[in-house]
């Protein structure tokens, strides 16, 4: 369960997320300016998850024959499909040197503040040093998360890869920390190494 909720939309770009904190709260101090998010319980993990609306939608098309008229027109009173992504979302610990963060979007979307996590999980379950994958075990990925690792294992940049996809930057870095999650990976490098083929002598 969450202990607070916070709804942005950025104001450039149109951006829309949902924030959820767990074990960060309003400062009841309200004369500090801005306010602040401070640890409720100190010593313990605080967690923010970024949640993002659908950013995929695709829709059954039609093309234009040389005559003009459409090619493959649905029947009338037939409904043409659209299918629509689900939510994605990131999470994030906030750093074990910090015990508040400032309540602006800058600073909340300052990631440097946090560390990636797959999920909020128990920080008694003795997990939270796995070891990578080594590669000859399957590796959790999706197709994308994979392609996007090879993308970048060519030398292509964020910006790059994520115009060569037609998505936006923040989808490509959103499927770069679910597949370090998932692997274990503390470095880009690290999950690139882990999706290259063995050299052979």
């Amino acid at each position: 369960m969450s202990d607070f909720v916070l709804d942005v939309t950025r104001a450039d770009d149109l951006l829309k997320l949902r924030l959820e904190f767990t074990n960060l709260a309003l400062d009841p101090d309200e004369t500090r300016v801005p306010r602040r998010l401070v640890r409720k319980s100190r010593g313990e993990d605080a967690f923010m998850t970024v949640f993002f609306p659908p950013q995929h939608i695709s829709e059954f098309s039609f093309t234009e024959k040389p005559d003009g008229t459409l090619d493959r027109l649905p029947h009338p009173g037939h409904r043409v499909r659209v299918f629509s992504a689900g939510e994605s979302r990131l999470g994030f610990r906030l750093r074990s040197d910090l015990d508040s963060i400032a309540l602006t979007l800058d600073e909340l979307l300052d990631w440097t503040r946090f560390e990636p996590v797959l999920a909020v999980t128990d920080a008694s379950s003795g997990n939270q040093d796995q070891p990578p994958r080594e590669v000859s075990e399957p590796l959790p990925l999706t197709a994308r998360e994979r392609e996007i690792v090879r993308l970048l294992g060519s030398g292509l940049t964020t910006r790059e890869v994520a115009d060569r996809l037609c998505v936006s930057a923040r989808t490509v870095e959103g499927h770069i920390y679910r597949a370090m999650n998932k692997t274990g990976s503390t470095t880009r490098e690290e999950l690139i190494r882990l999706l290259s083929p063995p050299h052979t002598a």
